[in-house]
């Protein structure tokens, strides 16, 4: 939650996100019943301006499928659409892509892989 660059983009806490062990030290332990995210605000962040090529990654262990959740996401309602990385209903991930803030395409894994 706690960013280790100089940026200090640190994070704030929705409805007491939990925490639990990660792959790589802790990680954030989310509740889809209570509206748990983490999140800043743009006015607060630093150097978060994507202006170039970029890669979106998440590590991602789901407790229940058969419901839409945002991983990663700069998206709000039109015209300030950016990308929103997120698990379908569908239980298939989908990133969702603007370059002009209006207009969208959604890019959707084929096979959800599970069974």
């Amino acid at each position: 939650r706690n960013d280790s660059t100089t940026n200090a983009n640190n994070l704030s806490d929705n409805n007491t996100t939990g925490s639990a062990a990660g792959k790589m030290g802790n990680a954030a332990d989310f509740e889809v019943d209570n509206t748990q995210y983490l999140r800043i605000t743009d006015g607060s962040q630093t150097g978060l301006d994507i202006t170039g090529k970029i890669t979106i990654e998440a590590w991602v262990k789901k407790e229940s499928l058969g419901n839409t959740e945002s991983f990663m996401a700069k998206f709000g309602s039109s015209p300030n659409q950016g990308y929103n990385l997120r698990w379908s209903s569908s239980d298939r991930f989908t990133m969702v892509l603007s370059n002009d803030g209006t207009t969208t395409t959604s890019l959707n894994q084929s096979s959800s892989g599970l069974s």
